[in-house]
């Protein structure tokens, strides 16, 4: 009996070093994904792409300063809804590639 519960003691101590080895592995690979984000977040490619959303999203605010209050879902169903007017989405693709076309150009 004395031996019976010796070994179930000793399982007991495997189950929790067992547990305690997949909570710290969780932790460095926690660890790893938020230095590996850190560093993309300081990377001169991400602040750029920043520093273009807020000045492009800035640039819907000046025009349509309403959207300024809108919830994110309502500006989104709002922005979707536009592209789905095929005039629009037309208009759109048209000017898009006039610009591009003029850039080869220029280069």
């Amino acid at each position: 009996m004395d031996a019976e519960k010796e070994i179930n003691k000793i399982n007991e101590e495997i189950r929790e070093k067992e547990e305690q080895e997949m909570q710290l592995k969780h932790r460095l690979t926690r660890e790893k994904m938020r230095a590996a984000y850190q560093k993309k977040r300081t990377s001169p490619e991400y602040r750029a792409r920043t520093h273009r959303l807020c000045n492009k999203g800035g640039t819907v605010e000046h025009f349509y300063p309403e959207t300024m209050d809108m919830t994110e879902d309502e500006f989104f169903k709002l922005i979707e809804m536009t592209v789905l007017v095929p005039e629009v989405r037309i208009k759109f693709r048209t000017e898009i590639a006039r610009i591009m076309k003029r850039r080869e150009a220029d280069t």
